[in-house]
């Protein structure tokens, strides 16, 4: 299978984890507003089009304002610059035939929605490092990617237009109201990046 320009579109979720904690955000009650119900949750959210110019604006926009310290827009060009093409993150585009010659509009794209949803979410101006896995939704034409990043400066923000908490959470001990969703995925992320017990040494299997 093959895409033609803008017929793609992703859903991006973020996993971050520091000293065996991952930071979920709770999500408000939109189910009045034809949402989902409130619940635990990876901070994430929808590539907006193919247009990536407009993505980079949002960033721009929300860093100043998102984000507890004095940043402007050549900070984040030097951050891209010096960050975007250094990681594993776009060598998992490079391996997907379908994607053709749109690769690094389509890696780009995802990774600037990972940097923009944490901004809007939590407050941190993040790093994408890797694409941990992808799932396939109902339509053919939408791709969840879940992608692991780390923390690069900012102060955590309790709550969001989106969101009405946040915070880190043991692994072994997930806030009651996790979305089942988010938990396997999490699972599964935890797996992938080959996490250890730091008691016992032994890689920290959450799927039993």
């Amino acid at each position: 299978m093959s895409f033609e320009f803008g017929e793609l579109s992703f859903t991006v979720q973020n996993v971050v984890i520091q000293d065996g904690k991952i930071l979920l955000v709770h999500e408000k009650d939109h189910a009045g507003e034809g949402g989902r119900r409130p619940g635990w949750n990876l901070f994430g959210g929808n590539t907006e089009g193919w247009d990536i110019n407009r993505t980079y604006r949002q960033i721009i926009n929300f860093l100043p304002v998102e984000v507890d310290i004095n940043l402007d827009e050549e900070f984040f060009r030097n951050f891209i610059r010096q960050e975007r093409m250094d990681n594993e993150f776009f060598s998992f585009f490079r391996t997907h035939k379908e994607y053709g010659n749109y690769v690094t509009l389509l890696g780009s794209m995802v990774y600037f929605t990972a940097i923009r949803e944490g901004i809007e979410e939590t407050g941190l101006l993040v790093r994408p490092t890797a694409v941990l896995f992808e799932e396939l939704t109902k339509s053919e034409n939408h791709r969840l990617i879940v992608v692991h990043s780390e923390i690069v400066l900012g102060k955590i923000k309790k709550r969001s237009l989106e969101t009405d908490d946040c915070g880190w959470f043991d692994l072994r001990n997930l806030p009651e109201g996790t979305f089942p969703s988010h938990r396997s995925r999490i699972a599964l992320a935890v797996y992938k990046l080959g996490i250890r017990d730091e008691k016992s040494g032994q890689l920290l299997d959450l799927f039993v």
